[in-house]
């Protein structure tokens, strides 16, 4: 194919379809017109592996797909994202153009590589498929159950997402939503990629200048980190020790929580406050700060507990 024709993708049209709707031809084909996308390649997805998610009475969908073409010396299995209609072509047109820009020197290692921006007209209006590597599965527990060193590589990751002036919207770490875990055969690991760009803020200027993440260092204040969106992933990755325990709604500081003795003598309790009642709020700051231990020492250096993958057909993906 020549390299100054613009990339395609071919798309089998039946799991696109709505139920009821009239004959269409087998596949569609898409052309990629974005800048950023290679010429001259073309892309045919052979199979549907599974619909992974279908948003917006289906005008979102996430396929995993096998793939064939000529710049792969076997078949691969990617990712799809499709959208339907002005509004979500829109949508998914702004997310790839992020991964022709800001999000490129990050492909591969934070984020998925990108194939490319695909658009023409289907059945359901304007269509538009954002082709991209497939990096995996969802976790199947929550981040503060995941290894240490798999904690730090996503917190890095978030760092470096911010640096290249890309923020998720939401301030906390959003590791069900946008977190895949991904095989590495060469550090022999599973690490974090991040995904779904679609709702982001494309021109984030972070302040975090620091150069390091110190694993086991005390939890980072906002003044520390300089960047409020970036706080909160930092104090949702159990990377750090916390500061503090809480007594009686008051934050007392985390090494002094090691006896009831030594917990009372820095805690300030009003006169009304029985006896009894002080020494149940201490031992549950000392049973709070007994579970954070226990949890680190179960996660810290066990596996990391992925989705185990599903194989689904055409007829079950829909």
């Amino acid at each position: 194919m020549s390299s100054n024709l613009a990339s395609t993708l071919e798309f089998p049209s039946e799991p696109l379809l709505s139920r009821g709707c009239p004959p269409q031809p087998p596949s569609y084909v898409l052309t990629a017109t974005t800048d950023g996308s290679p010429s001259g390649m073309s892309y045919i997805v052979t199979s549907i592996v599974e619909c992974i998610t279908e948003r917006e009475k289906g005008l979102r969908r996430v396929f995993r797909v096998k793939v064939r073409s000529e710049t792969f010396q076997e078949p691969r299995q990617l990712i799809c994202k499709v959208a339907f209609g002005r509004q979500w072509f829109r949508s998914l047109e702004a997310e790839a153009l992020l991964y022709e820009q800001k999000l490129k020197p990050l492909w591969g290692k934070v984020v998925p590589h990108y194939y490319g921006f695909f658009r023409g007209d289907t059945y359901e209006g304007k269509t538009g498929i954002l082709l991209m590597e497939d990096c995996g599965q969802p976790a199947s527990d929550e981040l503060s159950r995941q290894p240490l060193y798999f904690r730090k590589l996503l917190l890095e990751a978030f760092v470096a997402l911010h640096r290249a002036g890309v923020s998720f919207q939401d301030s906390g770490l959003c590791f069900e939503d946008n977190v895949v875990i991904h095989y590495d055969p060469a550090s022999d690991k599973h690490v974090p990629k991040l995904i779904d760009f679609s709702v982001v803020y494309p021109d984030h200027q972070c302040l975090y200048n620091h150069s390091e993440i110190v694993e086991g260092a005390p939890e980072p204040s906002l003044s520390e980190i300089s960047c409020h969106l970036l706080w909160w992933t930092f104090c949702s990755s159990a990377v750090f020790i916390p500061r503090c325990v809480m007594v009686r709604g008051t934050p007392v500081p985390w090494e002094y929580a090691t006896d009831a003795e030594t917990l009372k003598a820095h805690c300030t309790f009003p006169e009304f406050v029985t006896e009894d009642a002080i020494e149940r709020q201490i031992a549950a700051a000392l049973e709070e700060r007994a579970r954070w231990e226990q949890e680190r020492e179960e996660c810290d250096y066990g596996p990391v507990r992925v989705k185990r993958e599903r194989e689904l057909d055409v007829s079950e993906s829909r």
